[in-house]
């Protein structure tokens, strides 16, 4: 059946309009009529193949770094998002997703949400360790009696 790296490449080098139903089925040797069965319009084609870019250059971002203060793993998660949304298709995803917002709101809104909340999500994760981590901190400090400045 079709792969999404097929269609990503098409959607990304055409745009919405421009791409070909019968093109992406070729380069993905299927015929047009089983690229229908599957899908039922170009549009849902797109947030298949889109969720599948996401899933590929957003998604590996998305995972939460190893432990470490919170600083070294918001930017750890900052630079890899940079170092994705860089690459080719990380820019051909932006490409699209622009495109979508002025022509498409119904479905870049779709797409995007999803794309966000994966990101957004990791740095909240940090976050709320990272405050797990003071309240607990804070919590012994108490008990000791220990000042939040540290001295004596």
């Amino acid at each position: 059946m079709i792969t999404y790296e097929e269609a990503l490449q098409e959607f990304i080098a055409k745009g919405l309009d421009a791409s070909r139903m019968d093109a992406i089925a070729a380069s993905a040797h299927v015929s047009k009529r089983t690229l229908y069965a599957r899908y039922k319009s170009k549009d849902e084609l797109l947030c298949a193949t889109m969720d599948y870019g996401i899933a590929k250059h957003i998604r590996p971002v998305s995972t939460l770094p190893a432990n470490g203060p919170i600083r070294e793993r918001l930017e750890a998660v900052a630079h890899k998002f940079l170092e994705a949304s860089l690459t080719a298709e990380g820019r051909g995803l932006q490409t699209l997703l622009t495109w979508l917002a002025n022509y498409r709101p119904d479905l870049q809104n779709k797409i995007r949400a999803k794309a966000v909340a994966d990101v957004t999500g990791v740095m909240n994760q940090i976050l709320k360790d990272g405050s797990s981590i003071l309240v607990h901190s804070h919590m012994i400090r108490s008990s000791l009696r220990i000042p939040e400045d540290g001295r004596y």
